[in-house]
């Protein structure tokens, strides 16, 4: 094999690193604690040194044998994950909607600063009747002989579209059919009148809202002194309702009656305890809206 040119110390320590077990690590060799504090320290820094040189030198000499495994450097560990500052919220700082800076717009999760998720949107679970406009004033179509222009406004509180086919309003005389091909989207108003002039004295009613014209009064007329609004699905179950005045047929005691001009509204759009508590007279009614608008004309101010 040749002369290996290897001193007695070499030697030495060649046979006792080859003896040694292969599962040691890399340059771990330790002594046991023996010797207090410093002089440990430096006869295991000396000999991990000697263990280094003589690995370093069986490199070098490529000799006809297999290295030591503990000549052989382990694998660096994987790093770590990173921290999840936010664990309430999905991802983390680094990937997913916590890492850009409009989280906001995209959820709302970590921004930076804190780790505030908005609460899920409540919702009623079912479409209701969300605004009654029985008592008409002169500025918004009544006449001497009809009320034509009462309408009745639906807000789907579900997730999910609604088809309204062959479902029906009445008041406590008689129930009109929505007609089919009716359909409420997830979260939307629906306006329920007589006649096309309707949308005419409402110029605020939204584009995407839609105007379902009967072509005849709601029921036989909505009384302004006391009446009652049902809406009930194609198998006849009673959906929502709604009464005022002195009518007790939905709630008793009954939403309290307003004034010519005004409507009655549900003060929230996520709540249905089926009492008049739900609803509030409104002084500018909103058909299609969710809050009460501005006059039109009249700018916004903050």
């Amino acid at each position: 094999m040749g002369n290996l040119g290897l001193r007695p110390l070499s030697i030495f320590l060649l046979v006792c690193a080859l003896a040694l077990p292969t599962s040691a690590g890399a340059f771990e060799f330790e002594l046991p604690q023996a010797h207090p504090g410093e002089i440990h320290e430096r006869i295991t820094a000396r000999l991990n040194s000697a263990l280094q040189g003589l690995c370093d030198r069986l490199q070098d000499g490529r000799l006809p044998f297999l290295l030591p495994d503990f000549c052989t450097p382990p694998e660096p560990p994987p790093p770590p994950p990173p921290i999840d500052v936010c664990p309430n919220v999905p991802g983390n700082q680094e990937s997913g909607p916590c890492a850009d800076e409009e989280c906001v717009a995209d959820g709302g999760t970590w921004n930076g600063e804190s780790c505030d998720v908005p609460p899920p949107e409540e919702t009623i679970g079912h479409v209701v009747i969300s605004e009654v406009h029985y008592n008409i004033d002169v500025a918004h179509g009544v006449n001497g002989t009809n009320d034509n222009n009462e309408w009745v406004e639906l807000y789907n509180g579900t997730n999910e579209t609604v088809d309204l086919s062959g479902w029906t309003l009445a008041d406590n005389s008689s129930s009109d059919a929505l007609p089919a091909g009716t359909v409420l989207p997830s979260g939307a108003f629906l306006i329920v009148t007589a006649t096309t002039s309707t949308a005419d004295f409402w110029p605020d009613i939204p584009d995407d809202v839609e105007v379902v014209v009967l072509g005849s009064q709601i029921g036989n007329g909505l009384a302004a002194d006391g009446d009652v609004v049902l809406l009930r699905d194609d198998e006849d179950t009673l959906i929502d309702a709604v009464s005022w005045g002195d009518d007790t047929t939905a709630f008793d005691p009954s939403v309290p009656g307003v004034a010519q001009g005004e409507s009655i509204a549900r003060t929230l759009l996520t709540v249905d305890t089926d009492t008049a508590a739900d609803w509030e007279g409104r002084g500018i009614p909103s058909p299609g809206l969710a809050d009460v608008p501005l006059p039109s004309g009249v700018p916004e101010t903050f």
